[in-house]
């Protein structure tokens, strides 16, 4: 019984604050129609999971260079890659979530953005 009850009602209450799930419809909610774009320092790391949930909706930032839109950054690395971009790009930030992305393992920053002209 204790098992019973661990499996189906402890435990998934538990997994489930650990998926990106709810940042994922957080976003799709506030910015149904705006381009999102994204950049991780770390090699070949993406938010995969964010985009699963988002229909394969997250861009690359240094892929595309684009003009505007919204840009997710790690809230460890906001400061020095705003730095690296102030040049070209202004940058608002709008929100930094409190849950921590299952794969960067940091709190995610939402900026809004535009080229300069």
């Amino acid at each position: 019984m204790v098992y019973w009850s661990y499996s189906y009602v402890y435990q998934p209450a538990v997994l489930n604050v650990k998926s990106d799930k709810i940042v994922a419809e957080q976003l799709q909610c506030r910015f149904p129609e705006a381009p999102i774009y994204t950049h991780i320092d770390a090699y070949l790391m993406r938010y995969y999971t964010l985009n699963y949930y988002m229909n394969d909706r997250l861009r690359l930032f240094d892929e595309e260079l684009p003009q505007k839109g919204l840009l997710l950054l790690n809230e460890t690395e906001c400061e020095d890659f705003v730095a690296k971009h102030d040049d070209n790009y202004n940058f608002l930030k709008l929100h930094t979530t409190s849950h921590r992305s299952c794969d960067t393992r940091d709190n995610i920053s939402v900026y809004s953005f535009s080229k300069e002209d």
